[in-house]
């Protein structure tokens, strides 16, 4: 699919590419011939938004290779003098041997000599400065080349990046069943949450698709996706990672999405006033999911459980062991040890 906000940003890209029109007006006052490459550029540009993402990355790395190409040609042509104007340099030469001639011809009086070497140096002068103006040095070249590369490298990146955001929405429209309208609506929405989390569209249309393999259904999908993003920006975790301990958590404590984000918040807030970090709460709680739901825990007190035990200094691996172990020696209480029955009655339990 080709999402439109997509394709305008791309094309805003290519207002950049007027860096490389005036490096070809370098090119040529070198003596290159840049024909070919005004040509190439102004079909780019006109042809910018019909291309796919693969053909405009493709082009513009064509682009590229051909202006390192003359770069170096116009450096090489300004370093062996090559690039003076021809007929400014006749004109130079001319004067000066007009100025010769009459200077050893003796038929000129001081004064005349004297105006006639004033007028010889001035003139020579104005074309030198006009030859400055036509031929660019090698600095002029490289600045204008460093110039150019920065915008094409910018536009290549833009370029890059729609091309990962179409390929990983249509993992999304492999998993997901969804209306031309739904799946737009949901494209619309990955963009937008990726301006305002800070993460690529890729990375978000990454969490829809894991969303829709993991079966959360469509018009749940856009809640998860933002859900799930915001958990990957707040806990310091991957997007796949968020995306996936979302569903599992869910799946575990049987939560629908709204009552995730609620979760969410707890182990934030749990993160802010704990010595337990967000992503080592959620990694504890994936341990420790199943046996919690089945001793009756609410998702929010597993994970206020999971904070106590890594505030302790516990890794969240052999956190979830000890709770594991905990909670069934609980669970299974009237079926222990006689001394162990007594300590709980002691704690009052």
């Amino acid at each position: 699919m080709r999402d439109l906000s997509t394709s305008i940003r791309i094309r805003a890209g290519v207002d950049g590419l007027s860096d490389i029109k005036a490096l070809a007006e370098h090119f040529a006052k070198a003596g290159v011939n840049t024909d070919e490459l005004s040509d190439a550029l102004q079909n780019l540009q006109d042809n910018w938004s019909e291309l796919s993402t693969v053909e405009q990355s493709e082009q513009l790395a064509s682009l590229s290779e051909e202006v390192e190409s003359l770069q170096q040609l116009a450096s090489d042509r300004i370093a062996l003098g090559l690039d003076i104007a021809p007929n400014i340099q006749e004109e130079i030469e001319a004067l000066t041997r007009a100025y010769e001639r009459l200077r050893e011809s003796g038929t000129l009086t001081e004064e005349e000599l004297a105006r006639a070497t004033q007028n010889h140096e001035r003139s020579v002068q104005e074309l030198e400065d006009a030859l400055q103006d036509a031929a660019p040095s090698i600095q002029d070249i490289t600045s204008a080349f460093g110039e150019m590369v920065s915008a094409a490298s910018g536009l290549s990146y833009v370029a890059k990046e729609a091309m990962q955001f179409e390929e990983a929405m249509a993992q999304v429209n492999k998993v997901v069943d969804g209306t031309p309208a739904q799946m737009s609506a949901l494209a619309d929405k990955v963009q937008t949450l990726a301006v305002s989390l800070g993460k690529t569209t890729d990375e978000i249309a990454n969490i829809a698709a894991m969303g829709g393999q993991l079966g959360v259904p469509l018009e749940e999908l856009e809640a998860f996706t933002e859900m799930a993003g915001r958990m990957s920006a707040a806990f310091n975790i991957t997007a796949e990672e968020a995306a996936d301990a979302a569903a599992k958590l869910s799946n575990v404590f049987a939560l629908p999405i709204k009552e995730i984000e609620n979760l969410g918040d707890a182990i934030n807030n749990l993160g802010s006033n704990t010595a337990a970090k967000e992503d080592e709460i959620v990694n504890t709680l994936l341990r420790i999911g199943g046996t919690a739901s089945a001793f009756g825990l609410a998702a929010e007190e597993a994970a206020a459980l999971s904070a106590a035990f890594i505030s302790m200094g516990k890794s969240p691996e052999v956190a979830g062991t000890a709770i594991n172990a905990l909670l069934t020696k609980l669970q299974t209480a009237n079926v222990q040890s006689k001394d162990f029955q007594d300590t709980l009655e002691a704690i009052g339990l």
